[in-house]
């Protein structure tokens, strides 16, 4: 997931949701830079 064309507000909200939709399920979640995640089922 690359946030670069989003506002910092944004890009809080879309990084919490995806925490959700990650974590659930048993997934992971890598920050890779300041806006690449790497998002793991």
């Amino acid at each position: 997931m690359v946030l670069t064309d989003v506002t910092d507000a944004e890009a809080k909200q879309i990084v919490d949701f995806a925490t959700g939709l990650v974590f659930g399920p048993g997934g992971a979640m890598d920050r890779v830079d300041r806006e690449l995640f790497l998002l793991q089922p």
